[in-house]
């Protein structure tokens, strides 16, 4: 009877924890300062406008664009509803939020921006914080200047500050807007609830059956044939033969010499090609928009969890994840 009583705890220990975590994930997350520099002007929104259409960024319902004067690396974040979307979650899992211009990651450009919108007919609801970081002073020029130019309801809003390296993101703004069909935190309250009740009832049920259904077996805590992916091996393309560890828990896949997987060579990868990140489950990976695809194991995929053997195709260049020894 030990073993079922010791799955039964852990479950129900589980169930309780997991229940306060859940409770503070959606709690609110509270007030913060605003930047109290903000202010509309028509002609820098104009400006800032440009510079985002020059680079690529789109437009849509809602659109937060940061622009700024010098080689520094700053970032725009924007809050949704809880979840932030910025250059290590460029997209939202629950909406149509995109981050689609990134600059100055390394210093290329004095008249840098960046660009986080959703597209028109989305409508997005709920609540909403800007934010800009100081990722990187590239250079001696700080504190930096900026200014972040907000588009919602129709209206344009332009709000001015500057930051310097070291100092906590800047709040600039915060709204709320009563639209489209995205969920918000509370409305999946309930459901995460039930969803994580039922994993944590499943495993005391399922434990306690495996143990009865194997007697005999002697349980050392160690699962056999698990592991965890660790690496990436190129076996085709410009980069064969090169090997790529695992060793950070968000690493960018690209052209770009910032990335940490660099496919300088393949012409057909994209500067920022792809994310991998790291979570409970394992090595997850996400297509950055790039403009030949992501492919796993021949089919094309925008967010993918990597396995062992998965082909994981960028461009020209196939890896292939492989386990960690044990």
């Amino acid at each position: 009877m030990g073993k079922p009583l010791g799955f039964l705890v852990v479950g129900v220990s589980g169930a309780i924890v997991t229940l306060i975590l859940v409770a503070a994930m959606f709690a609110p997350t509270g007030t913060r300062r605003q930047t109290p520099t903000g202010r509309n002007n028509v002609v820098t929104s104009d400006a800032i406008a440009r510079r985002v259409a020059a680079a690529g960024g789109q437009s849509g319902d809602v659109q937060c664009s940061l622009a700024w004067s010098n080689y520094n690396d700053l970032d725009l974040w924007v809050v949704h509803d809880g979840e932030k979307i910025f250059f290590g979650h460029p997209r939202e899992a629950f909406g149509r939020g995109s981050l689609d211009v990134d600059m100055n990651v390394s210093p290329e450009t004095n008249r840098p921006c960046e660009n986080i919108f959703w597209p028109r007919g989305s409508s997005p609801r709920g609540d909403f914080e800007v934010y800009v970081d100081h990722f990187r002073r590239h250079g001696r020029a700080d504190p930096t200047p900026y200014m972040v130019r907000v588009l919602k309801e129709g209206r344009v809003q332009v709000f001015r500050g500057a930051i310097r390296h070291g100092e906590r993101a800047h709040l600039v703004t915060r709204f709320t807007l009563a639209g489209g069909p995205v969920w918000r935190r509370r409305d999946l309250m309930p459901l995460a609830v039930a969803l994580l009740l039922a994993f944590w009832i499943g495993y005391v049920v399922v434990g306690i059956r495996l143990f009865r259904a194997t007697p005999g077996v002697q349980h050392t805590g160690e699962v056999v044939g698990a592991g965890t992916v660790s690496m990436l091996e190129a076996i085709a393309g410009p980069h064969m033969g090169e090997a790529f560890p695992l060793v950070a828990r968000c690493l960018h896949v690209g052209r770009g010499a910032e990335c940490a997987i660099t496919l300088s060579r393949d012409e057909m990868v994209s500067r920022h090609h792809a994310t991998l990140l790291r979570d409970r489950t394992g090595w997850r990976i996400e297509d950055n928009a790039s403009s030949n695809g992501l492919y796993i194991n021949g089919e094309r995929a925008s967010v993918r969890y990597v396995h062992a053997g998965d082909l994981i195709e960028v461009g020209r260049t196939v890896l292939r994840a492989k386990q960690e020894a044990r």
